[in-house]
């Protein structure tokens, strides 16, 4: 609010008719490849950062995916827009020593390895934070960084069968089936980019960076939250084609009957599944 000069009094301030740009004047490496950590860099470019793209003499794979013309396919093209790009061979030791002195000169790097890879290839998440302690780094992997599946790629349609998403769409005979698109490496990209949103927050609060990590197995997993806590108890009758998503047979989307009363019947199995679930889930537990 201020003063009106001719009148003295209050006038609102006008709404920004500009970009949005909240990142503008952050820079990013980004050293990963595919979809899951290119896309979420393209987000965060189109909102103002500066993104180098990084890719091996070879190309990033995306590239090869799908139809392409000159190097190019819908996948690179759409997941790589408005980025700077370098090759850089990191499989040699100048390559790897080229990528560090590359990674400590931006704010945010985003990497794509399977776990252990980033450190061979310069880009060891505690050499660049013992040098740069505000710096941000994120790593996207198929299954995180422990546990059985570490070292295991992970890819989009691997996923989507490993994590019953291809059982939600699945057709009228309960067959599964893929979802036409990269549907868990979009997913893993949007969460990416909001947990880099939250660390460049927590940054501008204490000064402080850090090492933040993403997997396609725990995106597909929080992606179908919903639909993996409900039940075929929630909604009685519900024809075994359409017990893989309950919802489609819940009264709300179903011609209603009778009383209000009777519908809300239906909800009291749903409270008694959820309760149990939670108390199954507490640390007491």
């Amino acid at each position: 609010m201020g003063n009106n000069e001719h009148g003295g009094g209050n006038q609102e301030a006008a709404p920004s008719t500009s970009a949005l740009a909240p990142f503008s004047g952050l820079s990013i490496l980004d050293a990963s490849q595919g979809i899951a950590g290119p896309y979420c860099a393209a987000m965060l470019c189109a909102q103002g950062a500066t993104v180098y793209k990084v890719e091996p003499p070879s190309g990033d794979w995306g590239r090869g995916i799908g139809a392409s013309s000159d190097g190019m396919s819908a996948l690179s093209t759409s997941a790589n827009g408005g980025k700077q790009a370098i090759c850089v061979d990191a499989s040699t030791a100048d390559g790897a020593a080229l990528m560090t002195r590359l990674a400590k000169q931006v704010d945010i790097v985003i990497e794509s390895f399977r776990p252990g890879v980033a450190a061979r290839v310069g880009l060891d998440p505690h050499v660049l934070l013992a040098t740069r302690p505000d710096q941000i780094i994120l790593s996207v992997s198929g299954f995180g960084d422990h546990g059985p599946g570490a070292k295991r790629p992970g890819s989009d349609s691997v996923l989507q069968a490993m994590t019953g998403t291809m059982h939600l769409n699945a057709d009228d005979t309960g067959q599964p089936r893929m979802f036409p698109m990269y549907l868990i490496d979009t997913v893993t990209s949007l969460y990416a980019a909001q947990l880099l949103t939250a660390a460049v927050l927590e940054r501008q609060q204490t000064g402080n960076g850090r090492h933040v990590k993403v997997s396609l197995l725990e995106a597909a997993a929080a992606l179908q939250a919903m639909p993996a806590l409900e039940s075929p108890c929630c909604v009685p009758d519900c024809p075994p084609a359409n017990r893989r998503c309950p919802r489609a047979c819940s009264p709300p989307r179903m011609a209603l009957s009778g009383s209000p009363r009777s519908h809300s019947a239906h909800l009291k199995p749903c409270a008694k599944a959820w309760t149990a679930w939670v108390g199954s889930t507490t640390p007491s537990s």
